[in-house]
């Protein structure tokens, strides 16, 4: 490892980490509203894949405050593809620049890069939450997606403008070229639908729209298990993404 990749992943995660720390407070919302989340997107945008490594460490750093449970390593992953799923879906956009500008254009692809990311980070926590039944796919999956959309879609452009206003010769990543091979067609395409699937019947069946293909757990309060509904499209879903 370089060492300018590793001083972005130590800069960047402790830049996280002490954005969680510092702002992290509990609205009436089903999940933790967190503004630091805005940094997330960025993260991956302007440093790729040490981005998305620094955006997972941080915040495992900032878990460590409390007890470490099944949430942690969910968390580490959820918010790894959070920052990653940006970097590589820009480079299908093309002249797309992380730099933000006064443009429709820039904030419509924007946003699109914000809402896969926040959806991504949702569904992994969410299904990994649902599937030993600790919450609702209804409940966490889509709060967690709708919160760090908000965060990333209302303040995320702030540390985009920062660091690009500031960004010295060097600490902004060069944008990797985009070879539209079959195998990188493949992915995307198999992400994509992998996502909507898993995010949509997964928050369908979790709320009792759909019927649910299991029913476990304890208690009579618990919503239909989505989890089974959801391996196909998660399946779909990660190897699309490691395939991009």
């Amino acid at each position: 490892m370089k060492p300018g990749t590793l001083v972005k992943i130590l800069a960047g995660a402790g830049a996280y980490a002490l954005g969680l720390y510092l702002f992290n407070f509990f609205p009436p919302l089903p999940s933790n509203f967190r503004p630091a989340t805005a940094l997330v997107p960025g993260l991956g945008l302007f440093w790729g894949g040490a981005g998305a490594i620094a955006a997972a460490l941080g915040n495992f750093l900032f878990d460590l405050r409390d007890e470490i449970d099944l949430g942690t390593p969910l968390g580490i992953l959820g918010n790894l593809v959070f920052a990653y799923l940006p970097f590589r879906v820009a480079q299908r956009l093309p002249g797309f620049s992380p730099r933000p500008k006064l443009s429709t254009r820039w904030i419509i692809r924007y946003l699109y890069l914000a809402l896969l990311g926040a959806a991504g980070c949702g569904t992994v926590i969410g299904f990994g939450l649902e599937g030993p039944r600790l919450a609702a796919f209804a409940v966490r999956g889509v709060g967690i997606t709708l919160n760090n959309f908000i965060t990333a879609g209302l303040l995320g452009w702030l540390p985009l403008l920062l660091a690009g206003a500031f960004a010295r010769r060097g600490w902004v990543s060069p944008p990797e070229s985009w070879s539209d091979s079959p195998r990188k067609k493949l992915g995307f395409g198999m992400m994509m639908i992998g996502l909507l699937l898993a995010f949509t019947l997964g928050a369908l069946t979790s709320a009792g729209l759909i019927p649910s293909l299991a029913d476990y757990g304890v208690g009579p309060t618990l919503s239909p298990a989505a989890a089974p509904i959801m391996v196909p499209g998660m399946a779909l879903f990660l190897i699309g993404l490691i395939l991009m």
